[in-house]
């Protein structure tokens, strides 16, 4: 993970490098990402914990600093040294969870950011991004878009609750558009076929598709052309059938691509209207109120 200076620094390195030296003049590459859906799991070993806490010393000083700003005074959980500091999944301290998380963004961002730049000094010119998972808390979206060229996500918004409602498609694309002001998002994965929630209705790709891309988008690419034949994702996902027969969601999004090609002169480096109103969304305070 993030965490591990020796899968970082060396194997994942020379990976990236690699890469970015054999194909980044290529005319064929649209762009790069990096990773897939970073952010989690969250992790409490050993060499996390010790992570931690150098962090923590850095970024508070001294362990009063630490005490105060945190309110560990509050019933009894003042630490001595940051020697003492533990992970909050066996300590009661919102504050200390919110700690925690700023760690794993700062990790992470610290991460994948380098394999960015490693990239761009291998020679990529195609843009750089990776597809965040909406408004996942794992880490800061707006930390980690600072450092790529284009925002990218995922969108899965068919929920055992049923289907994403157009509140929820408007503010996902305001939030992201928001990150990286002035530029168009880009969609690296939408569903296309069955999963544990359910199967698309009848115009539902389409709606989505036609939404996001009135909404400020301007690549959608949809996951996956098949469906896995073993793995804990068997039998999902799949634009094709399970017996890899065409069925109607194939034709749907065969039809909703021949839609948005006729369309693409007329969309082609429009940006939507700007809005009236704002919203203030903040990572830390989704931090909070999973915790």
């Amino acid at each position: 993970g993030p965490n591990d200076e020796a899968f970082q620094r060396a194997a994942c390195e020379r990976v990236v490098t690699a890469m970015g030296e054999h194909f980044g003049a290529s005319p064929q590459v649209v762009g790069w990402q990096i990773d897939n859906e970073i952010g989690h799991p969250f992790c409490f070993c050993d060499d996390c914990l010790r992570h931690f806490r150098e962090w923590a010393a850095r970024r508070f000083g001294t362990i009063e600093q630490f005490n105060d700003a945190l309110c560990t005074h509050f019933w009894g959980q003042t630490f001595r040294s940051f020697d003492e500091l533990i992970f909050p999944n066996h300590y009661p301290n919102p504050s200390l969870w919110l700690t925690y998380h700023r760690f794993v963004s700062d990790v992470t961002v610290d991460c994948f950011a380098a394999q960015a730049d490693w990239l761009r000094a291998a020679g990529a010119t195609a843009p750089i991004t990776t597809n965040m998972m909406s408004t996942w808390y794992g880490y800061d979206h707006e930390a980690l878009a600072e450092k790529l060229d284009v925002l990218a996500l995922d969108h899965y918004f068919l929920t055992p609750e049923g289907p994403s409602s157009w509140g929820r498609e408007a503010f996902t694309s305001a939030f992201f558009r928001g990150l990286l002001p002035g530029s168009t998002i880009w969609f690296d994965e939408g569903q296309c076929g069955l999963t544990g929630a359910g199967i698309p209705l009848p115009g539902q790709m389409r709606s989505w598709a036609l939404s996001q891309v009135g909404l400020g988008a301007d690549q959608i690419n949809f996951f996956r052309w098949d469906c896995a034949p073993s793995g804990s994702e068997r039998g999902e996902y799949g634009l094709l059938k399970p017996s890899r027969e065409r069925g109607r969601l194939f034709f749907e999004l065969k039809d909703t691509a021949a839609e948005l090609a006729s369309a693409a002169p007329r969309l082609a480096d429009t940006l939507p209207r700007t809005a009236e109103a704002a919203v203030l969304y903040t990572w830390e305070h989704h931090v909070e109120f999973v915790h």
